[in-house]
């Protein structure tokens, strides 16, 4: 799979970035993911109540409620549960700024 593909590594990566952006405070990401598991009618309700105050999910857009007919499986499905349930997992930490290199005594390193 591709990096245009809405499942790839890429497309989810980029997702759970904006989720952990300022325009996503903890708070509103964690009920987003609570009213997921709720099913696509809570969701609906939530993310028209975040569009009122300008706030819009994370692209690509499924529908107004977050959720789409996935027609390979058959099932609705969704393409921000598995995002949001990532922040509890992983924090992208800011890289170093003077990074120390790591001796190995498998190299050599020539005086």
């Amino acid at each position: 799979m591709g990096g245009d593909d809405l499942w790839s590594w890429q497309a989810f990566e980029k997702r759970w970035r904006e989720f952990q952006g300022t325009r996503w405070p903890r708070s509103i990401s964690k009920r987003l993911l609570e009213t997921l598991a709720r099913g696509d009618a809570e969701t609906a309700v939530l993310v028209n109540e975040l569009k009122s105050r300008g706030r819009e999910l994370p692209e690509p857009s499924c529908a107004a409620a977050a959720w789409f007919d996935d027609n390979v499986v058959k099932v609705k499905n969704t393409l921000y549960f598995d995002p949001l349930d990532f922040l509890d997992f992983h924090v992208d930490l800011p890289a170093a700024e003077n990074p120390v290199q790591e001796e190995r005594a498998d190299v050599a390193v020539a005086d």
